[in-house]
């Protein structure tokens, strides 16, 4: 399976992953470019689109391309071009048969409609330690029935991008092992985002308390130290000035 990750202008970068051709698949037809944002947010409309190149290079004459989505209201369309001929299927889970004498030489199969929600009946569940469970399938694609690859987007509400970030910060002040933020990992993992947040915001306050705490021991005590030498050193100076007076 596919996991896309590209840019996406509002939100902190994310590094781009492709890893086409799925483990057991039975095709040998590839994405040669797949178009699609590296999450998106639940509810929004969007759009992603694979081209397959050279589409009988190694394959059959003739052959069925079938896709689906798991898009709420999702629409998907196979289009097949050629210098001479081009066809096209539409719907949820459309099928396009294609023949090499047609001469195609692109197979461009687009897929949009509505991000689902993430668990409560949508595809996944809430994962802060494995964010792919959180992704949903944009695009399916078949030939003859069987797998050919698929694209595989995450997805984020407000709250649990807030939850998310506030996670990462407290696991950076005081790292993934501390029950504190164990607790907090729970609560964004249950879908409570609130909770989550403040319980990370509190890691990070204690954490932050706790670094000044040890600022100024440590300003205390190298005024201290300091102070100890300045006395010291003005009594060994004390003492010769009265060894000296004595020997006068």
């Amino acid at each position: 399976m596919s996991w896309i990750r590209s840019s996406k202008p509002l939100l902190a970068g994310l590094l781009i992953v492709a890893a086409l051709g799925m483990a057991g698949t039975v095709a040998g037809l590839e994405f040669a470019d797949v178009t699609a944002d590296d999450e998106l947010e639940v509810g929004s409309q969007a759009e992603v689109e694979v081209v397959i190149e050279e589409p009988f290079d190694g394959e059959p004459d003739e052959y069925t391309i079938g896709a689906s989505t798991e898009f709420v209201d999702g629409s998907v369309t196979i289009t097949a071009d050629g210098p001479a001929n081009t066809d096209s299927a539409s719907g949820e889970n459309p099928e396009l048969t294609v023949t090499a004498e047609d001469g195609y030489d692109e197979i461009t199969i687009t897929a949009s409609g509505e991000v689902p929600q993430i668990g409560e009946g949508g595809p996944g569940e809430f994962s802060y330690e494995d964010p792919e469970n959180e992704q949903f399938t944009a695009l399916s694609v078949t030939q003859n029935n069987g797998p050919v690859d698929s694209v595989a987007v995450d997805r984020f509400t407000t709250e649990s991008q807030t939850a998310r970030e506030r996670i990462d910060e407290a696991v950076e002040a005081a790292g993934e092992d501390d029950d504190d933020i164990r607790a907090a990992i729970e609560l964004y993992d249950s879908g409570s985002f609130e909770q989550a947040i403040t319980q990370a915001e509190n890691v990070i306050d204690d954490a932050e308390s706790s670094e000044q705490r040890s600022q100024l021991l440590l300003i205390g005590g190298g005024v201290l130290i300091v102070a100890a030498l300045i006395g010291g050193g003005y009594y060994v100076y004390s003492q010769r000035q009265q060894d000296t007076h004595k020997l006068q």
